[in-house]
This record gives C-alpha cells, structure tokens and sequence, in this order.
C-alpha cells in the first residue's frame, strides 16, 4: 500500500509556486478540475475548501489557478487577512488593483464590469481566509455571487474551519445552486512517507514516517517542513531532534492563527493555553470572559482550530501562544485560574501548577495547597518540583513564624539537589530575630545544620546564635548542646564553653544538655554509672532534636543498654519522619545501623543503611559526614564477606575536609580491618595507629567507642613483634576494666586470647565467655564461643568442644555472619579429622538416627562391628550422647563434598 501511495503521489500534480506534491488531495482535485470545466463550458460552480491551518487550501487554490488559466479563464485572487477587516473594500481592491478607491459607487462599477467581461470570457473567483473579509467586500461579494445563473462566474472559498460553518450556511441560503465542501483531511502515513520521499529520497523509511506524521498531525505543511529539514544537509536528523523541529514549526503556526483571531476568541485560546485540559470549559469561558457566544459555539470554534488533541493547545505551541501576553496579564490569568481551580475542588496537583506562575493571591488556601503538593513531590523524591513549589509559597504575605516554617521545608526540599542552598536557608532561620514563638523553628534549623555533617559551618552559626540578645536559657542549653554535638572540627579550632559542666553530670537541667555530658564521659571511658544515668535522663526527657536522640542511643550502645538505644532510635526516626527530613532520617537509620551490626543483626544493619541511603543519597552526604557512612559501610561488607565490596567503597578520592572528622578515624579502623582481611598487617598497624593518634588527641580513650588498639595487637602478631602486640592488649584490658561493661571487658579477654599463647591465651578466652554470656553484645559471645572450642578441641575436650561449638552455630544461624561460620567450620573440621573414613561414615548414618542393626545392614557388617566402632568414636572425639553425632553432621565436619564445596 505504501509503494503505491508513493508512486501515485510522484504521478499526482504538484503545488505551482513550492513544487510540493499534492498527496491524498486526488478528490480535491477532481472537484476543482470540474468546476473549471463546467465553467469552460457556462456552468457556474461554487466550491467551498475548509480544514485546520496547514491542510493545504492554499495550495489547492494555486492549482486551480494554474489549470484554470491553462483552460483560457480568467482568474481573480483575493486573500483577506485579520489586518484589512477593517478596511472597507479591502478585498474588492485586491481583485482589481487598477481601480482603487472605497466607494459604493466604485464597487458597483467594478461588479457590472466584471460580469459583463465574464460573458466574453469565464470568471473563476479565487478567495483565501474568507473570514476575515470585511464587511463592505462581504456584501459585494453576495451581490456577485446571487448573480444569474447564465453568468459563467465561479467562486471558490478556501476558510479556516473554526469559521466554516458560517459560510456553509451563507450558500445554503444565498446561491441560486448548492455550494460543493471538502473538508481537507490530515495525511495519512502512507502519503507522508510519499512526501518525503519525493522530497528527500527513497531512503526515507516508513518509521521516520510514523514520528513525522505523529509530530505534525498528518497536516501537508508540516510535513513538507520536515521533508525540506530532512532533505537539508548531509548528517541525517535523529527522531529527537526531528519532533522537535516538527514541534516548533506546528507552534509558529499556532501562533501565527491565534495573533489572527478575534480578540475573544484568542482570549479565549490564551487561557486554555495555560492550562490545557485540565478545567472546566465553561470556567475557562468565564475566565476569559467570554460574552458574545455560547460554550457550546465556543468550543466548537476552538476545537476547529485543531491546536492540539482534544482542541486545547499542545505543550510546545502553548507556550507560543502565550507569548502574546506581557508577564503581568499572564500572572493575573493564572491567579485567576487558579482560584477557579481551587473553587471547583480541582486536585492540588492542577491547581499547584497553576499557582506556580500565578501573582500572590493573598488567600489562605493557596499556601496550604502548595505545601500539600509540595509534600507530595517529595515523598516521591521530586525535589525539584518540592523547591518550586515551596519557593512560590514564600513569595504569598506570610507572618514571621510560618515564613521561617517554610523556609525550613525548602531547605530539607534543597538538599539533595543544593545542599548549599539548603544551608543558607537554615542558617537565615537559625539567626532571625523574633520571639518566644520562633524558638522551636530555630531550634529545628539548628538541628538540621548539625544534621547535614558540615561541622565548620554548624557551629559557627549555632555559636552566633547563642551570642544573640535575647536568647532564653532553655533556647541557648538546646543550641549549646547542638554545638558539641556537631563537635567534628579538628581541636586546633578556637571553641566557646559549653555551660554545661561534665564534672558534675547530675547538674544539666535539661535532655539535651544530659545527652552531650553523657556522651562526654562515654567516649572518655569513665564513670559508666553516671554516664548511664544521663543517658537515660536525657532518653525519658522531652526533645525535639533528632541529632539530640541520636547522640544519645549511641551512648547506651556504649553503656550496653542496647535495648533502649533501639527504642530510642526508633522514636527519632518516627520524628524525622514527622518533620519530613531526610538527612535526620538517615542519621538515625545510620546509627540504628550500627547497634544492630553491634549486635550481630547484619540484615537488619544493612537495611537501616539501605534506608539511609535512600533518604538521603550518597551524594548528598557533607564530606566531613560521608567517611563515616562509608567506614559503616564497608566493616558492613566485610562482615558478610565482600570483602571485594569493602576494598572499592573506601578506594576513593576523599576531600582534605574528609580528614579532619571523627568519620575519618572509622575510615582508618575500617582500612586496617581490610588490611588484615587481605593479610597487610604492616598497612593495618599504620592506619589503626593514626585512627589511635586522632582518637588521643581527642581524649577519647574508651574501647568500646573504636577498637583500635585490639586490632592493632592482632596485626603487631602476625608480624611477630609480640610484646608490643601484648602491651597494647593489656592497656586496652585495663581501658575495659576502668570503663566497666561486661561486653567492653569481655571482648578485651577475647582478644587477649587471640594475641597471647598457651594457657594464658585459653585463660583468657573462657573468662571471655563468661562475661559476655547474657551481654547485650550476643554475637561477640558468639565468636567468644568458637574461639573457646578451638582451645578444648586442643586440649582435646572434644564432647565439652561439640557443646560449644553448637552453642556458637545457633546464634551463627541467627546472624548469619560468614567468618563466624567459617571459624566453626574449621574447628569442626579438626574434630573431623581424628575420625577414619569407616567412622564418618558411621557417624553420618548413627548421625540420622538409624540403630545399629540398620547401620550394620546398610555397611554390611555385623551389628559387633559397628558397635566397635562407635565405641572408637567416642573415644576419639569424647562425644558421650549419641545426640551429639547430629552435632557433628550439623557442623558439616563428616560429608568431605561439603568441605570441599566449603573450601572451593
């Protein structure tokens, strides 16, 4: 079908004056054909040619000119345009220019002229855009047109379609014959592909097609444009650039009939420009004041002018469109559409879009919709539209206290996108002068800023703050306390004094201030009583600060009050959430992250990360705060065994800001860790002494906080220097001792009993076992365990090894850590190994619970035999229980293809 639509195109005619071939307009041109012929031969014909910009009737009446000067008749051209509706004759002039004038009298001179020639020779009238015709031509015209039916004069119209129904109507009532009409349809894909080929070569291929005549609605203009574009140049156009062109090229056009319409009529166009289909037409009616028709007549006029789908304007051509409007008329348009949209109960989504480029209104409602709106953008992750709409709320009269609400939002709104922009919106509120009222939200901002990890630049602004005139006490402790907590800055930095006396921990008055003293002692390692009894003061008191909360569950992860840090985080978790902070969310699923990798929970961990991450992307983590996520990050991996995982997140390029935090000293611990897992200890004692170093400098000497020197004792032994790995290993047990927590002391003795040897080494694995039983820290008792049996199986306690190592391979399950599994593994396997293969294979069936008869039937030897050797067995691997057996299976230390998978 497409061959043949393109060859009867190449045989078709074309346009005269472009040389555009006229396709699919073969019965268009039929017509025409017989109205120049029945002319010829004395038979007047009127034609009327209506259709959307662009259909082609101006081609269609240059053809007719052409042919029916070829046939020997005269032929007049008139074009009416918007400009001459005014001039009296203005169409009657362009038909005769020899006679010019505006006179009646002139008029009818030149019509009995004209009709008298006609006799001599036909008269083909050839009429453009008739309905701009002025009024004086109007009536010439009618009187030329009702003439005598034997007058060879004929007369063809060529309307835009909006306004072809009163000219349809004119000839029904006024001609003495029928008037002839032919709606031009849009081109088909076949006839666009014949377009352009005829215009840019048979290599034009029908999906090129498709977009052109989807981008242009099938109108011939159009699509000769983008043949002549397609046909320009040697680089072929891509389909992107090729609808865009279309698109631009159908927005002039547009643009060009609106400027010509009627005012109302393109007042009317104007405004469903500027918000297409989405209000009801008989509001856009009123909007654009509409008086001299009917909704009914005037969207049938709109729908004619085939602007866009539906008759309301495209994306690209209502912009044009809306050019015709100065900024001020266009803004009251949309104020007014607006409210509207608003009184007819239009979804927030419409009437936010409206409000966007719309003047203040002044009016409640306008504010609470985009804020809504502006909710919703963010909860799904669309900042930018969450900024625009927030930022069009500030512009709207606001009192102070819900300015500086606002400002907020945008500010969490900015983050993702322009953290700095955010910053500066935080720090305006945080300094702005006001009332008792303004507390809260300053408080809110400041907490935000600390939040963001920009040390530098939090306490800077929070110590501006509090040197303010006019702070309260309890606004100055809040914002005193947020100062420490932001406490990343190197201790070269000059610091004002906190008003909050760590000496005397029962003296803070409020939950924030208890919080940061509690910390204080925390990380200092001393007084684990009191630092608990802060902590829980400032966890039961009442705080509006995230970081606050925070600060204060990682405390009792310290103290070993797991239990309540989880409560606690996730009650700071559900206020971030209230707030609608992203940041504040991922800081505490970050540290919520951590407890539960504390406790051994590493899906759990890596969930809350997982979380994090997505309420606040990597990218928009503050380099001061990133190398803590990232250290969290890779200990996370590490943990699970990626260790390849691990090696990429901290192989990075870090900003020298990066360095000066306490996230640097986790990034340090966390490439000394890496370092033993790829068997680097020289590198592991260089970066876990300078994680050290920075932690001293801080006066932050309590293990539990970063276990620096236990792993640094660890890699100081696998390089056989062994009395300073055992130095190292007995100040960090005596830091444990002092600070006091069964986990901090316990896993002081476990890895003493990886560093030291012999009997003291054993000594102190099972005082590590004893200490860390029933600890919060369940997964440290869970290594603690394997370790101890490694040393029995040594001592050759084999049944007392079997107890532990089942103890250990539960809670192994229960957190699914690799290494922890693979050290059972190992132990397990050296049981294994004391067995011949005759004994594992009894082992493995006594094992599954078959008797001895069956063992015996199965091997095929005597029941004596298989007692002999279950005997042996449990000789050899001091099991007393045959329950035990199962033990051995469960640890996979008898099937040799599980270890060899295991190993592979």
């Amino acid at each position: 079908m497409e061959t043949a639509v393109a060859e009867k195109g190449r045989r078709r005619t074309a346009d005269p004056c472009s040389g555009h071939v006229l396709v699919e307009r073969e019965q268009e041109i039929d017509v025409l054909r017989g109205v120049v012929g029945d002319l010829v031969s004395g038979t007047p014909r009127t034609v009327l040619l209506r259709g959307p910009g662009g259909a082609g009737r101006s081609a269609l009446l240059r053809w007719t000119r052409t042919h029916a000067e070829t046939a020997g008749c005269r032929v007049l051209v008139g074009r009416c345009s918007r400009g001459e509706t005014a001039r009296r004759f203005g169409l009657v002039a362009q038909l005769d220019p020899l006679r010019q004038g505006d006179s009646e009298d002139l008029a009818t001179t030149m019509k009995a002229t004209l009709l008298e020639d006609a006799a001599r020779r036909p008269l083909l009238l050839l009429l453009d855009d008739v309905q701009w015709i002025d009024r004086a031509s109007a009536r010439w015209l009618r009187s030329m047109i009702t003439r005598p039916a034997h007058r060879p004069v004929a007369v063809v119209f060529a309307v835009t379609d909006p306004f072809a129904r009163d000219w349809q109507e004119y000839g029904i009532r006024s001609l003495p014959a029928a008037m002839t009409v032919r709606r031009l349809r849009p081109l088909s894909e076949p006839a666009v592909l014949a377009v352009l080929r005829a215009r840019a070569g048979d290599t034009i291929d029908p999906g090129t097609a498709h977009v052109v005549a989807e981008s242009t609605g099938g109108r011939p203009a159009l699509v000769h444009d983008a043949a002549d574009l397609l046909a320009a140049g040697p680089h072929p156009c891509g389909e992107a650039e090729l609808v865009r062109r279309c698109a631009e090229a159908f927005a002039d056009r547009a643009a060009a009939l609106v400027a010509g319409l009627p005012t109302e009529l393109a007042d009317l166009v104007r405004v469903l420009a500027l918000e297409p289909g989405n209000l009801d037409f008989e509001l856009v009616c009123a909007l654009a004041g509409v008086r001299t028709m009917s909704p009914a007549e005037a969207r049938e006029l709109v729908s004619g002018l085939a602007l866009g789908a539906g008759g309301t304007p495209l994306a690209p051509a209502a912009d044009r469109i809306l050019t015709g409007l100065d900024a001020q008329h266009r803004a009251d348009l949309y104020a007014r559409a607006a409210t509207i949209a608003h009184r007819g109960a239009l979804p927030d989504q419409d009437v936010a879009r409206l409000l966007l480029r719309a003047r203040p209104i002044g009016e409640r409602w306008v504010v609470e919709t985009l804020c809504r709106e502006a909710t919703r953008a963010r909860n799904v992750r669309e900042f930018g539209t969450a900024v625009e709409l927030l930022a069009r709320a500030l512009r709207e009269p606001l009192d102070d206290l819900r300015r500086a609400v606002l400002e907020i939002d945008l500010a969490i709104a900015s983050t993702p996108d322009s953290p700095l922009a955010g910053e500066r919106l935080l720090r305006r509120v945080l300094l702005r002068e006001g009332g008792p009222d303004l507390v809260d939200v300053r408080l809110d901002a400041a907490d935000l800023l600390v939040a963001k990890g920009d040390d530098v630049e939090a306490r800077s602004a929070i110590g501006t703050a509090c040197g303010r005139a006019g702070v309260t006490p309890a606004e100055r402790a809040a914002l005193s306390a947020l100062y420490w907590i932001a406490d990343d800055a190197s201790h070269d930095v000059t610091e004002f004094e906190l008003p909050v006396s760590v000496d005397q921990p029962g003296r803070p008055d409020g939950p924030d201030e208890a919080g940061v003293a509690a910390w204080q002692l925390a990380v200092r390692g001393v007084d684990l009583a009191a630092t608990r009894a802060l902590a829980m003061t400032a966890l039961e008191g009442e705080t509006r600060l995230v970081t606050s909360q925070v600060l204060v569950c990682r405390t009792l992860m310290l103290t070993d009050d797991s239990t309540e840090a989880l409560a606690g985080l996730g009650r700071a978790i559900a206020l971030a959430q209230e707030r609608g902070s992203g940041v504040l969310g991922a800081v505490a699923h970050l540290a919520r992250g951590k407890v539960h990798a504390r406790d051994g929970r590493f899906e759990e961990a890596a969930a809350d990360l997982e979380t994090a991450l997505a309420q606040h992307p990597r990218q928009c983590w503050h380099p001061v705060a990133l190398p803590g996520l990232v250290a969290f990050e890779a200990v996370l991996a590490l943990e699970r065994g990626h260790v390849s995982l691990a090696e990429s997140l901290l192989d990075v390029e870090w900003e020298p800001r990066a360095r000066r935090g306490f996230g640097w000293a986790q990034v340090l611990l966390a490439q000394g860790v890496l370092d033993l897992h790829r068997d680097r200890p020289a590198d592991a004692v260089t970066h876990l002494r300078e994680c050290g170093r920075r932690l001293l400098a801080r006066g932050w000497t309590n293990p539990a906080l970063l276990g620096w020197r236990a792993l640094t004792a660890i890699a100081l032994r696998a390089l056989g220097r062994q009395e300073e790995a055992a130095a190292l290993i007995m100040e960090e047990l005596g830091l444990a001792g002092r600070w006091g927590t069964r986990t901090a002391v316990g896993s002081g003795h476990l890895v003493a009993s990886l560093v030291l040897t012999g009997a003291e080494a054993e000594q102190h694995c099972a005082e590590a076992v004893r200490l860390l039983r029933g600890s919060a820290w369940r997964f440290r008792y869970a290594q603690a365990l394997a370790e101890l049996a490694r040393y029995r199986v040594s001592s050759g306690a084999i049944g007392e090894a079997l107890d532990l190592l089942l103890e250990s391979d539960q809670l192994a399950g229960e957190f699914g850590s690799l290494h922890l599994a693979e050290h059972l593994r190992a132990t397990a396997a050296r049981i294994g190994d004391l067995l011949s293969p005759t004994e594992r294979r009894i082992t493995e069936l006594a094992g599954c619970g078959l008797s001895n008869v069956d063992i015996a039937t199965q091997l095929a030897v005597s029941r004596r035999t298989v007692e002999w050797h279950l005997s042996g067995i449990y000789r050899k691997t001091g099991v007393t229980r045959r329950h035990q057996l199962r033990a051995l299976l469960d640890l996979a230390v008898v099937e040799e293809g599980e270890r060899d998978d295991a190993g592979a």
